[in-house]
């Protein structure tokens, strides 16, 4: 393969059993690698995402990796397993969080973020609509009830906080293009 951008990485958390790292290109390839000891790393035959288009976003939870595309594809693979499952949304999907449990998956999408429940894949709800992209998400790790943090992509950025559970939302602006979010282990701070 010619030389291509890193468009996406993840690693699995650190309460994973296993150490999984993955990749996305602008062509489409995915490669994953599990690291079995400090200086061991075990690679996989590459993936190629629906169409070669560029990945977007990766999520690694519980052995199974998530990827999305820019034409609206989420490919989810349970990496013991190599079954596969996909599904497309009717927008470009830019950012993708994974609770820890696995149990929900969120996407930030060209006009707002889906939320799939459980992973049932066929019914989707919609927590947010915008006329901007939203180009992160990131759940808090330990919080019972699924709180979720998104921004948009816009230069003068909004971060919201969302609960599942209550529907409460908070935001702010943040002044600035936010691309990355990241909980700290507390699901404190949303950095």
């Amino acid at each position: 393969e010619a030389h291509c951008d890193i468009t996406a990485v993840a690693c699995s958390s650190p309460d994973d059993a296993d150490d999984y790292v993955a990749v996305g290109l602008a062509n489409g390839l995915i490669h994953h690698f599990l690291i079995t000891a400090p200086d061991q790393i075990q690679s996989f035959p590459q993936l190629r995402e629906h169409n070669n288009v560029k990945v977007s976003a990766i999520a690694l939870s519980r052995h199974t990796m998530y990827s999305t595309t820019g034409d609206g594809v989420l490919s989810i693979l349970d990496l013991h397993t190599h079954q596969s499952w996909r599904t497309t949304l009717p927008c470009p999907i830019l950012s993708v969080a994974v609770t820890t449990d696995g149990n929900h998956i969120a996407l930030g999408t060209a006009t707002g973020v889906t939320v799939f429940h459980n992973s049932n894949l066929s019914n989707p709800t919609t927590v947010y609509e915008g006329c901007v992209p939203v180009r992160a998400v990131a759940w808090a790790p330990h919080c019972d009830v699924g709180t979720l943090a998104f921004s948009s992509g816009a230069q003068n950025g909004e971060l919201i906080v969302f609960s599942l559970g209550s529907g409460v939302k908070a935001s702010c602006d943040v002044g600035a293009e936010v691309c990355s979010l990241l909980w700290t282990p507390s699901s404190e701070i949303v950095v």
